[in-house]
């Protein structure tokens, strides 16, 4: 099954709490991973075995 884009723009809408292929919300982040300019982070749909990669953009800093 192919990702669509239609599928991936009702995961992004959906915060990406849904598998974008069988819409299962069993799905498992694993580690973050980033290097000079982007963050990306492995997920895995436990139902029907998907993978996929979110990809992260810096949208804001917040003083701590």
């Amino acid at each position: 099954m192919k990702l669509t884009r239609i599928k991936k723009k009702k995961y992004l809408a959906e915060c990406g709490n849904k598998c974008p292929y069988c819409r299962s919300a069993n799905i498992v982040g694993h580690r973050t991973q980033t290097d000079s300019s982007s963050a990306w982070q492995k997920v895995t749909c436990s139902d029907c075995g998907k993978e996929w990669n979110d990809v992260y953009t810096l949208v804001d800093i917040e003083e701590i």
